[in-house]
């Protein structure tokens, strides 16, 4: 996998509900909505955008385990009224039912 290819994107791609950790503030080349990046990239243009310090993003960075961590500002963050139902394990999305859904691949429990 190619860390430092550059985040590309076409007039029909829909870029929301990332989460970008990886120093990438050069290779962003379009705008994303309801996106978490790292300290380094800062908040992007786009609506919803957040920053952060990654430690906090992910469980376990390191051995590439991406469910959020309890304290990720991740949760909550995704946009709302999607047709997206289930994380990429299965579980419903968003979690509480009720509640806004959490950027990333994986809902946070």
């Amino acid at each position: 996998m190619n860390y430092n290819a550059p985040i590309g994107c076409a007039d029909t791609i829909d870029a929301s509900d990332n989460i970008v950790a990886f120093n990438s503030v050069a290779t962003i080349q379009c705008a994303m909505n309801y996106t978490l990046f790292d300290s380094v990239a800062g908040v992007q243009p786009g609506t919803g955008n957040k920053a952060g310090d990654v430690s906090t993003f992910f469980v376990d960075l390191a051995n590439r385990d991406f469910h959020l961590s309890a304290n990720s500002p991740a949760i909550g963050g995704a946009q709302t009224g999607t047709n997206v139902t289930h994380d990429y394990d299965g579980s419903p999305r968003p979690d509480p039912a009720n509640g806004p859904p959490d950027m990333g691949a994986f809902e946070h429990p």
